[in-house]
């Protein structure tokens, strides 16, 4: 027998859900049946990549996206976010993300990339009034409460100091320190690099490298804005979130320890498993005041990875060589960064009010 569809139900506008229709998320349900739209359920997905095809073939009108159960990076979310936009041509987009603030790096990407529809109210209530505006062009034309809302949901700034120190010399630990930072910037984290140590690395750069930006006593280069000496008093004045620390060789004359072993301080240590440079790390590693740090191994082969799988507690992260430490997307190292450490250290602070080209200076 066949099954006779109302011209009413053929037309009527469909809404796809990505996330977990849960107790916190009933107002979607709610809100889209008392205006007669039609739900679609996708699931959850951790990847927004993985969202594209059940988007596009659900010709759904409305897409409202559960930015919690999303692990990507800001700058990939916004990409397909875009490509699934080109695709649809121009489904309403509305991203929920409940505690979330404007100052968080997934949402101001978004926003930057002209995306206005946002739910980011904790309270039940809050939810359902935002989501019935979103539904219509609300935000869209009226800048100025939209504006307004957004800025009443700014966070607290949370600050992560995190320290580079190396077992000894020429280990790697001023390239391990920028590539973190690196990483870091690419996730649309606000970050800088405080070189800790005697070297004078930032302002060797700035001689050598003629795209290399100075501005007062900072200098920018590959989308990394570098200081040098800082104390922890400077550092909570700076407008950053993330302040990489390269401390330099943990045997140095004048390591700064005091900083280095500042309770707010996230330990990394960079070493080494050569039978050469074993002794150091050994010796590193048997220090109390050690035995938090997370681990980065330099210029490891396959054969070191095997040789040390076992003598460490915590797997550490296992770093090749890299000629160019400015360079960005090494892969498996960039993945093993974002589980460097199994908890964060914050310091919570009250609200306050890329460069690519590269080339050297002519000397």
């Amino acid at each position: 027998m066949r099954t006779i569809v109302s011209r009413k139900e053929k037309n009527k506008v469909k809404c796809i859900f990505v996330g977990n229709l849960d107790d916190d998320a009933g107002f979607i349900s709610e809100v889209l049946q008392e205006k007669g739209i039609e739900l679609i359920k996708a699931g959850t997905y951790d990847q927004i990549e993985k969202t594209i095809n059940p988007v596009i073939e659900s010709q759904a009108e409305i897409v409202v996206y559960d930015l919690l159960a999303l692990s990507d990076q800001p700058r990939e979310l916004v990409e397909i976010i875009n490509r699934i936009q080109q695709s649809r041509g121009g489904a309403k987009i509305i991203f929920l993300a409940a505690g979330k603030g404007t100052n968080t790096p997934v949402i101001d990407s978004l926003l930057k990339a002209g995306y206005v529809n946002f739910v980011l109210d904790s309270t039940y209530g809050a939810k359902k009034t935002k989501f019935a505006r979103c539904l219509t062009n609300y935000y869209e034309s009226n800048a100025d409460q939209l504006n307004q809302e957004l800025k009443e949901t700014e966070l607290p700034r949370e600050l992560h100091f995190i320290a580079f120190a190396g077992t000894q010399a020429r280990i790697g630990t001023t390239t391990q320190a920028l590539q973190y930072a690196g990483y870091l910037a690419d996730c649309g984290e606000k970050v800088c690099y405080v070189e800790e140590n005697e070297d004078g690395f930032p302002y060797c750069l700035f001689e050598l490298y003629q795209y290399a930006v100075k501005e007062g006593d900072c200098i920018t280069y590959a989308g990394i804005p570098m200081y040098e000496k800082k104390s922890m008093q400077e550092l909570l004045k700076m407008d950053y979130e993330y302040f990489i620390l390269d401390m330099g060789s943990i045997d140095q004359e004048k390591f700064a320890g005091q900083l280095f072993f500042d309770e707010r301080v996230q330990r990394v240590i960079v070493a080494g498993v050569k039978p050469q440079e074993w002794v150091c790390t050994k010796y590193v590693r048997s220090t109390a005041l050690c035995k938090d740090a997370a681990y980065i191994i330099s210029f490891a082969s396959d054969a070191d990875v095997e040789a040390v799988s076992g003598a460490f507690s915590k797997m550490p992260l296992f770093a090749g060589y890299i000629p160019d430490m400015f360079a960005r997307d090494q892969g498996d190292l960039a993945l093993g960064y974002n589980k460097l450490f199994s908890e964060k250290k914050t310091y919570r602070k009250e609200k306050t009010k890329k460069n690519k080209n590269r080339g050297r200076r002519s000397l």
